[in-house]
């Protein structure tokens, strides 16, 4: 088996993989139907949930669609085959590159999305002060 590559800058990959979830979440939100009953739902008990910000905002989310959409097709294309798997075989067929071209491909996106995501980054506090 394989080992997974070792992405750089960490935290970009993780935001990556949380926008991914997010869009899939997004996407395969079921429209009709409730998952639970509405007369029910008070009766069900549930976890407490805490309204301390964690993990990452709907501005980084934001920051990165925004970043995604500068970088050339190429790099988004290997970014979405890594972190979408399941659009992995379509692109390989429409495309058809190699696991070691992608592979450039995704390394040279990242460091392209770090750079984008630090100039939004600055503008944005450049605003706030």
């Amino acid at each position: 088996m394989a080992r997974k590559p070792q992405l750089h800058p960490a935290w970009l990959v993780g935001l990556l993989h949380q926008w991914a979830m997010r869009e899939l979440h997004n996407q395969t939100r079921g429209i009709g139907w409730y998952s639970i009953s509405p007369m029910l739902k008070e009766g069900i008990p549930t976890q407490a949930t805490s309204f301390e910000p964690t993990g990452y905002g709907g501005q980084d989310f934001t920051n990165l669609e925004a970043a995604m959409s500068q970088i050339p097709p190429k790099h988004l294309l290997a970014v979405l085959r890594y972190v979408k798997p399941w659009l992995a075989r379509d692109i390989d067929q429409e495309w058809g590159y190699s696991t070691d071209t992608w592979l450039r491909y995704l390394k040279a996106a990242l460091a392209d999305l770090d750079g984008e995501m630090e100039k939004l980054d600055k503008r944005r506090f450049a605003v706030i002060l």
